[in-house]
């Protein structure tokens, strides 16, 4: 497989995941206890998300327009969602690591754009 299409598989992996895991675990009330596997679940999802990208380096021809905003609609949506929906829940590792993903895919549309105003 490319290295590419690893990278959009590992990101909608992690979506899938973080929506799954945002709609199962959404109401939850903050006293409960915790249980293990969301928790490994979740790291699944970190690490399919983050270690295609931070392995073998980047091109320029990743930071286009428009994988960025493809990106945002199917990466970085769902993670705000499934972040909010986990905001109240024992869950806060999960939610901080949702945001953390959200961030790092708004890192790479400033990347994105800063390129591309460069070209014009």
């Amino acid at each position: 497989m490319p290295r590419g299409e690893l990278r959009i598989s590992g990101l909608l992996q992690a979506a899938v995941i973080a929506l799954v895991l945002g709609w199962m675990l959404k109401d939850t009330h903050a006293g409960e206890a915790t249980k293990a596997w969301p928790y490994v679940l979740g790291g699944y999802a970190f690490l399919a998300a983050t270690v295609p990208w931070t392995s073998g380096g980047l091109d320029r021809d990743e930071f286009g327009v428009r994988l960025s905003l493809l990106l945002g609609v199917l990466f970085a949506a769902p993670m705000a969602t499934a972040a909010w929906w986990l905001a109240e829940s024992p869950y806060r590792a999960l939610h901080l690591g949702a945001w953390a993903l959200v961030g790092a895919w708004g890192v790479h549309l400033l990347v994105t754009s800063i390129l591309a105003l460069r070209q014009e």
